[in-house]
């Protein structure tokens, strides 16, 4: 394996554990702010820290035109819709949609660009979307309807929605575009958005239920690793390994997310979430052609050889 891939896989699983941190921490911010008050100060501290990186140590060229902001507009609804979906939901519930990106990336495709769905690909989006509904299972049949609410599932799915579309403009791109670029635009249009946000009655009303310095120290964390970190390391490692970066990123992703529940909110996950997680997984790699993209990151081992 060639350094490029070595560096791809790297770059892929840093930024899986940097995806992983935000539905964590978005969950402990959650307990001090309102929702639209926690997206606006991830999104101020964002762009903050973007623009403090961009101006003094990389100083990359910002092409801003209508394929760029197609992209960035993805990227900005996943900020939105997380932030508000995961106060419906545990932690641990998030990266089981978003481990569906690969699928929705398939389905996307085909209704944009017409690509053909094979046999074994629709079979994956069957078995991926099978698997998200056992994992609701016990919230469908009134086990727990407590701790998962609908609107939370369905604000995490067009989050997960919205990271395919961005995913997938990024791959038709040819990844010509500046993975600083890219998350500056994606970071600000999300800070535009939240800013009329505040005007929502709860943000006013349940604003700030108990102030604690550590609720800062983790907003700036969701900032500087969930936000900059994760969608710079990822676009990176999508220019190095292209769509074997989604291997690692959504097979690993879910696993970080469950060290750190346990750590952090020692929430309940029951058997029919790891049951429901390895359909999924199996569904995404059906899509991915998980099989083609090991093969093909181990590709060069016998040339250097």
């Amino acid at each position: 394996m060639n350094k490029t891939k070595i560096d791809g896989v790297i770059l892929s699983l840093i930024a899986s554990f940097c995806g992983a941190t935000v539905p964590i921490f978005s969950k402990l911010v959650l307990e001090y702010f309102s929702a639209p008050v926690a997206l606006f100060l991830r999104m101020v501290f964002s762009f903050v820290l973007i623009s403090i990186l961009l101006a003094v140590f990389i100083r990359p060229k910002i092409i801003i035109d209508k394929a760029t902001l197609r992209i960035a507009l993805f990227g900005a609804l996943n900020f939105v819709f997380l932030m508000f979906g995961i106060k419906y939901i545990p932690a641990v519930i998030a990266p089981i949609f978003y481990s569906l990106v690969p699928i929705e990336v398939t389905i996307f495709s085909f209704l944009f660009y017409r690509e053909k769905i094979s046999l074994i690909k629709l079979l994956g989006i069957i078995v991926g979307y099978c698997g998200a509904l056992v994992v609701l299972y016990p919230t469908i049949s009134g086990a727990n309807s407590d701790r998962i609410e609908p609107i939370g599932v369905l604000l995490v799915l067009l989050g997960s929605c919205s990271v395919a579309l961005f995913s997938m403009f990024i791959q038709k791109s040819n990844s010509k575009y500046s993975p600083y670029n890219l998350s500056f635009q994606a970071i600000t249009l999300a800070l535009v958005f939240s800013v009329p946000m505040l005007l929502i009655p709860s943000a006013s009303s349940e604003a700030l239920k108990t102030f604690d310095l550590k609720v800062i120290w983790l907003v700036i964390g969701i900032a500087a690793i969930g936000t900059i970190g994760q969608y710079i390391v990822f676009q990176n490692a999508i220019s190095k390994i292209k769509a074997s970066a989604n291997v690692m990123f959504f097979y690993f992703q879910p696993v970080f997310v469950i060290a750190l529940s346990l750590i952090f909110l020692n929430e309940e996950i029951g058997a029919y979430y790891f049951i429901g997680l390895i359909f999924v997984l199996v569904g995404s790699s059906l899509n991915i052609g998980v099989y083609s993209k090991i093969k093909d990151l181990a590709s060069n081992k016998r040339a250097i050889k």
